[in-house]
């Protein structure tokens, strides 16, 4: 009995801790995560991809996480301006999952090598350095 309530006791403690002390973010993780100053992760980092946005003409790409799947109903354009732009050293990776192209146009804050055509099955990976997005990579499916 008195090492199921030592066992609880401890348990509560460290939620406690964990809710009231320096940690400013939860992590959820299977396998191993080590935290300093920085994240590492030692085996496979797994980013949920987020439900499809719909994209329209001119429309803004407000995206809710790491992978951000985009469709379109129709062939559209929209300027880089309307990515919203998230804290320094995010990672975003725009993934068209819709049959048609989504066009995003290269702004003084979209910095890419050019308008980025997104045909299906098409990404490009953008850095945010917390005033612009930076491509940082594509992939032509």
């Amino acid at each position: 009995m008195r090492q199921k309530i030592f066992v609880l006791l401890v348990t509560v403690a460290f939620a406690i801790a964990t809710v009231f002390g320096p940690f400013e973010q939860f992590i959820s993780a299977q396998g191993s995560v080590s935290t300093f100053s920085t994240l590492r992760v030692t085996n496979f980092f797994r980013a949920q991809p987020r439900a499809a946005l719909t994209v329209t003409n001119n429309g803004t790409i407000n995206a809710s996480g790491t992978i951000q799947r985009l469709t379109s109903a129709t062939a559209v354009g929209t300027a880089g301006t309307n990515v919203t732009i998230e804290p320094a050293g995010t990672i975003l990776t725009l993934v068209n999952v819709g049959a048609n192209t989504i066009t995003i146009t290269e702004t003084g804050v979209f910095t890419s090598a050019g308008n980025i055509a997104l045909g299906a099955g098409d990404s490009a990976t953008l850095y945010s350095n917390g005033a612009a997005w930076l491509q940082i990579g594509a992939s032509n499916n």
